[in-house]
C-alpha cells in the first residue's frame, strides 16, 4: 500500500512539473514537440500500474489522452467564457498574467486531497462502529483478537450458524493448534471455493461491557490478509451488542 502511495505521488510530481514547465520550453521543431509529449505521456502511462501487454498499455494511454484533451478543453472554455486573453504559451491569462492553468492543477489536486480525506474518516468511522473486542478460547489456550462485523459474510455451516474468518496470518502468529480439520465449499459472488473450518471451544464477542458468550463456534481459515482486524465475525454473533 505504501508503495502504490509512492508511484501516485511520484506520477502527481510528475504531471504538476510537465504542467509548469512545458509552456515555458522553446522547441521549434514541430515533430521534436509532438514527440516530447508523447514520451512524456507514456511515462505518465507507465507510472499508474503494471501492464499485463502492450494492448493494455494502449488502451490506458488512450483514456489519459481523452481526459486530457477533454480538461484541456474545460480549461479553455473557462478561458473563453470569462472572456480573458491569453498569451502566446497559453498559460498566462490576462494583464496580470494569471496562472490559470496552475490554479486547475492545485484545484484538482486539492479536490483528490479532500476526497481522499473524506474516505479515510468514512472507512475509519465503519471500523469503529463495527470493531469488536473477540476472544478466542480453546482448551487452556486464549486468544484475543480485533474483531470487524463484515455484513456481507453469510457464510454458515451444516447447523446453519454463522461461521467466523480468520486470516492465516493471524492463525499462525498465534500458533493456533486445533484438535481437528475439515473442509467445506463456500459460495462468493464470482466462484465457489472451498475453505479449512475447526471448531473452537468458547468465543466472547466484547464491546460497550456487554459481553456474549458462544460455545463451540466454527472457524474458516482465510487466505486472504485482514486489514485492521484478526477475524471477521458474522451477524449471528453481534445480535444484542
Amino acid at each position: 500500500k505504501e508503495n502504490v502511495r509512492f508511484w501516485i505521488g511520484l506520477l502527481l510530481l510528475v504531471g504538476v512539473a510537465m504542467a509548469m514547465f512545458m509552456p515555458i520550453i522553446s522547441i521549434t521543431n514541430t515533430l521534436m514537440l509532438v514527440a516530447l509529449k508523447l514520451s512524456i505521456g507514456s511515462l505518465i502511462v507507465l507510472l499508474l500500474k503494471k501492464y499485463k501487454n502492450i494492448s493494455q498499455f494502449a488502451i490506458t494511454y488512450i483514456l489519459f489522452v481523452t481526459y486530457t484533451f477533454a480538461l484541456g478543453g474545460m480549461v479553455y472554455g473557462l478561458i473563453n467564457l470569462c472572456n480573458l486573453n491569453t498569451t502566446v504559451n497559453g498559460v498566462l491569462i490576462g494583464n496580470f498574467e494569471f496562472p490559470f492553468g496552475i490554479i486547475v492543477l492545485v484545484t484538482l489536486l486539492y479536490c483528490y486531497i479532500l476526497n481522499s480525506v473524506v474516505k479515510y474518516v468514512k472507512n475509519r468511522d465503519k471500523l469503529q462502529k463495527n470493531s469488536y473486542c473477540v476472544v478466542l478460547k480453546d482448551g487452556e489456550n486464549e486468544y484475543i483478537c480485533n474483531g470487524f462485523l463484515d455484513t456481507g459474510n453469510n457464510v454458515t455451516d451444516a447447523n446453519q450458524r454463522g461461521i467466523v474468518l480468520i486470516d492465516k496470518y493471524t492463525f499462525n502468529r498465534f500458533n493456533i493448534r486445533p484438535k481437528k480439520l475439515s473442509s467445506m465449499s463456500i459460495k462468493s459472488v464470482c466462484k465457489s471455493d472451498k475453505i479449512i473450518t475447526f471448531v473452537i471451544d468458547e468465543m466472547d464477542v466484547i464491546c460497550n461491557n456487554t459481553k456474549l458468550k458462544y460455545t463451540n463456534v466454527c472457524v474458516g481459515l482465510s487466505r486472504t490478509k485482514f486489514n485492521n482486524f484478526d477475524v471477521l465475525l458474522h451477524r449471528d454473533y453481534v445480535e444484542g451488542l
